[in-house]
């Protein structure tokens, strides 16, 4: 435990004296991979051509998405939002996770990340489409490389 949180955090003992353990009593305390985590914008572009479930992005081989909130809106075409779902990966039916009947720009924050893994996919379903177009699509992420997370001793 202790080299891994010395890797993590670049710890190191201050002094020749100092002696560093780490309790053997849990005391429950904020998290430190939450308190240190970076977010990342993740933008896209989406072609709107019919009223399928329509991929925004797919998570990447070797990494997950903590999803924090998102912005969409409809840059060009006539059609209407109706929700956001997850297509899990190998999955064949996505899970609905927010809907927006009848919108043309939409924006939520979620009360808790909402954790994506490698090969889902992120959809959005629409109505409506009578005119193809484009999507904006905003989502604020925490990326976790799954390939340099560090492991416990």
């Amino acid at each position: 435990m202790w080299r891994r949180l010395t890797g993590r955090y670049s710890l190191a003992v201050a002094d020749e004296y100092a002696s560093m353990a780490v309790s053997s009593i849990i005391v429950p305390v904020t998290d430190a991979d939450d308190v240190m985590a970076s977010y990342t914008g993740l933008i896209a572009t989406v072609s709107i051509t019919n009223t399928f479930a329509t991929t925004i992005f797919t998570v990447p081989v070797g990494h997950r998405y903590l999803v924090y909130t998102h912005y969409l809106d409809k840059s060009t075409g006539t059609w209407t939002m109706d929700s956001l779902q997850i297509l899990p990966s190998g999955g064949s039916t996505g899970i609905i996770f927010d809907k927006f009947v009848g919108s043309t720009q939409e924006t939520s924050q979620y009360p808790q990340l909402l954790p994506m893994n490698q090969g889902d996919q992120m959809q959005i379903n629409l109505e409506n489409v009578s005119v193809a177009g484009n999507l904006s699509a905003r989502f604020w992420i925490r990326d976790v490389d799954m390939r340099t997370e560090p492991k416990d001793a």
